[in-house]
């Protein structure tokens, strides 16, 4: 799934979802088996590493359904809920 960094900075651009999974959607989180509504799909940097140690990464940002804390997973594995592709 690609993003394009042609927008500028990702803080920038308003949120997305990925490809085929809408912003909003409620998905499942493959690799937890959590489900949760899909807030955005952005390249992030984690700020608690050393500077330079680490590039920015492709994250799904995934709240849970109701609210919660907000977890994050590959954009690979989020899927909408009910959907049977595995």
């Amino acid at each position: 799934m690609a993003v394009s960094d042609a927008a500028g900075p990702g803080w920038l651009r308003p949120p997305r979802g990925t490809e085929s999974v809408p912003r909003g959607t409620v998905v499942r989180d493959l690799a937890t088996g959590r489900v949760g509504v899909l807030q955005d799909v952005t390249l992030y940097t984690d700020i608690r590493q050393q500077q330079g140690a680490t590039r920015p990464r492709l994250l799904a940002f995934i709240r849970p359904v109701g609210g919660g804390c907000e977890w994050t997973t590959a954009p690979d594995h989020v899927r909408p809920v009910g959907d049977t592709e595995g």
